[in-house]
């Protein structure tokens, strides 16, 4: 499924709109996969420094994205780093670790995913309809670990539940929150070694915490703001 890129200078309402509201990161998001994914191009303003969260599928318009956002440098891009292991959110992985794609890219991403990861290829051939080649990370994230580029840094937030090492990346008034919290929703947590309490602890006690005009980012679907989350999410309004 073709989706449409949302980048920081799209000034229509939803997610390319909440995008320039960042004075240090430039936020670009391209949807992926048949199963509608978000895969996020994330530059430093002050250095053109990228990552990639996220690379689900499609990773032709994926470097497309990138060259047309670098100019053609790719090795602007330092780090690819998967918010969790399902396949509609690591399957381009392998193709933009490719010689002549970005090469050797860090993948960065919680190692309790790792099973998740290694596991994924009957998931993509079912609901992506393509092969799948595992790519192990190079670096575990944990809890408070920093992703830098440039001159930003996200924080990692421990966010499992939706699946075991399911993080959310936070810093400079965005948090990007993969599958554990959507607009109006929640991850499911009905998959390998899924687990609901963690998953709403998780988000009530670190995610909605944080400051309200922080703009979050999901895995799928448009993005939101915390205060609206708090607000109006059906999963936590029994809680006050």
């Amino acid at each position: 499924m073709r989706g449409v890129v949302e980048s920081s200078g799209d000034a229509r309402a939803g997610t390319g709109a909440m995008a320039e509201r960042h004075p240090a990161i430039a936020v670009t998001r391209l949807v992926v996969s048949p199963l509608a994914a978000n895969c996020y191009l994330l530059c430093c303003r002050a250095t053109g420094d990228l990552i990639v969260v996220d690379a689900g599928d499609d990773a032709p318009r994926i470097l497309w994205t990138i060259d047309k956002l670098t100019g053609n440098h790719r090795e602007r891009v330092r780090l690819i780093v998967n918010t969790h292991g399902h396949a509609d959110h690591t399957a381009a992985v392998a193709e933009l670790r490719a010689p002549g794609a970005l090469g050797p890219a860090p993948v960065l991403m919680h190692p309790a995913d790792g099973a998740v990861v290694a596991g994924n290829a009957a998931d993509a051939r079912r609901y992506l309809g393509r092969d799948y080649t595992p790519v192990p990370p190079d670096r575990p994230l944990r809890e408070g670990d920093e992703v830098r580029f440039g001159e930003c840094a996200l924080r990692v937030i421990e966010t499992p539940g939706h699946s075991p090492g399911g993080i959310c990346l936070y810093g400079h008034g965005l948090v990007l929150t993969g599958d554990s919290l959507f607009r109006r929703g929640v991850g499911r947590w009905d998959f390998f070694k899924g687990d609901r309490d963690a998953l709403l602890g998780s988000i009530r006690d670190k995610v909605l915490t944080l400051p309200p005009d922080t703009v979050a980012y999901p895995g799928h679907g448009e993005a939101t703001t915390l205060g609206e989350e708090r607000a109006e999410n059906p999963y936590f309004q029994d809680e006050d």
